[in-house]
């Protein structure tokens, strides 16, 4: 289970994490009623689970209460708002990244940090993100987090308040349950304070009988149905996306889509998205399960792997290049790893359409093949 921002920031609270006041908006008549309760300037950040609320223009700095009230009523004009958070507003002197999350190669929790934080975190070389096997996380000392952040050049009280971040993270990681916390950015304001200015919780569903709690979050049952894993439900496509990860990933069957996000993995790209087309799929669900992928907030690049047995490699050439002829000349970067029945009928209509097609390679081939077309796109 995802949470809203304002269900992970009161989390956040409880483990002692620093986080600006701010008060929820549950609708236009809320916040007519309390715009003049706010103290300016503030941010409204409206609350949704599904990403890109920057770039559509959902996180706003808000002057005075005419402002409020205008600027609230725009941003419930939107789908899928569940909210707004009026939050007050922090000036960024530097911003960090933190996460623990499960890491599927070792089995186990990890601790990352970065001292870039942002939307650079995704163009970060392995080499910029510290991470760290947190098995026993649970257990570390607060001298074990200081040895990690000290070699970075952290000092004085932004370290010392950093390494506090990060040891309750890791308590919070254990202690409720999730799978994955982080936070982007870990702002340092200009008086030295260390503050979390986003919180992005996914909880596990199945440890819901030891959190009574969760029922009463604003975020309990939205993931039900909301912006894109809805469009996935109505084409029959299963969908999960993973926040932080460029390369999405369409295969058909669990197994291999595993199997192929591993490859991307171990090949030092970070799925973002996954979608399983089942078997039988249609030109229309195709296409379907090639936008949901792209749109996928962070996605650069689309693997598709699907084996021709039940499905038809002709079929879902149509159905990838209808969505192409969407796109227009903005195209995501694509390799394409398909063969079995109407194999040729199918590399056929891709390769007329400029798409790269790994006829007869492996996967490991087709995800070198689309990092090197990624990174090609990243130095022009």
């Amino acid at each position: 289970m995802r949470l809203l921002e304002f269900d992970g920031k009161n989390i956040f609270r409880k483990y002692g994490i620093p986080v600006p006041e701010g008060k929820i908006l549950e609708n236009t008549g809320n916040v007519e009623k309390m715009a003049a309760e706010l103290s300016y300037p503030c941010l409204f950040k409206a609350q949704m689970l599904s990403g890109g609320r920057g770039k559509a223009g959902l996180i706003r700095k808000v002057a005075s209460a005419e402002e409020a009230k205008k600027t609230g009523t725009e941003i419930f004009d939107h789908e899928n708002i569940k909210g707004i958070l009026a939050e007050e507003l922090v000036s960024i002197h530097k911003g960090f990244f933190a996460a623990v999350a499960l890491d599927r190669n070792l089995a186990a929790p990890v601790l990352m940090f970065s001292l870039q934080g942002g939307m650079e975190v995704e163009t970060l070389t392995p080499e910029a993100m510290v991470r760290v096997p947190f098995t026993d996380g649970a257990g570390w000392n607060f001298h074990r987090f200081l040895d990690l952040l000290l070699p970075l050049g952290l000092g004085g009280k932004v370290l010392v308040q950093t390494a506090a971040v990060l040891r309750n993270l890791g308590k919070l990681f254990f202690e409720e349950d999730t799978l994955s916390v982080e936070i982007n950015p870990l702002a340092v304001a200009a008086d030295g304070k260390v503050w979390a200015l986003d919180a992005k919780i996914t909880l596990d569903d199945g440890a819901l009988f030891r959190h009574s709690d969760w029922r009463e979050m604003k975020s309990f049952g939205l993931e039900e149905g909301e912006g894109l894993e809805l469009e996935a439900k109505k084409a029959r496509l299963s969908y999960v996306s993973m926040p932080g990860g460029s390369v999405g990933v369409i295969a058909g069957g669990a197994g291999l889509g595993m199997a192929t996000m591993d490859a991307v993995f171990l090949q030092g790209g970070k799925p973002g998205a996954f979608i399983d087309i089942g078997g039988g799929v249609a030109e229309e669900a195709m296409a379907e399960a090639v936008r949901i992928a792209r749109q996928t907030e962070g996605i650069k690049g689309l693997l598709i792997n699907v084996f021709g047995g039940i499905n038809n490699c002709q079929i879902m050439a149509r159905g990838i290049v209808n969505d192409l002829k969407r796109q227009g000349t903005r195209r995501v970067a694509m390799v394409v790893k398909t063969r079995g029945h109407f194999q040729e009928e199918g590399w056929v209509i891709l390769e007329a359409n400029q798409v790269p097609v790994v006829k007869f390679g492996t996967t490991e081939e087709a995800v070198k093949l689309l990092l090197s077309l990624l990174n090609e796109r990243k130095r022009n």
